[in-house]
């Protein structure tokens, strides 16, 4: 499976808290595997970086992350 992680703000540049959420998120991720109730996952992979902004309104957000591949039962 593949998904989009990421952190989002209002601002026009890709710095300051956004960077240290889209790090954290990094570092959550990153190689994990471990189980619960819910399943097993064995491997969770960061496939690439991602980012964009968009303006909304007349409001810039930018977003910070990453694809991220996970291979769970």
């Amino acid at each position: 499976m593949l998904y989009l992680v990421r952190a989002i703000a209002e601002q026009t540049s890709y710095e300051g808290n956004l960077v240290t959420a889209a790090n954290r998120i990094d570092a959550a991720l990153s190689a994990v595997s471990g189980s619960n109730a819910a399943g097993v996952v064995w491997v969770c992979i960061r496939e690439r970086p991602f980012q964009m902004a968009e303006i909304i309104e007349g409001r810039t957000f930018v977003h910070l992350g990453g694809i991220f591949r996970i291979q769970a039962r």
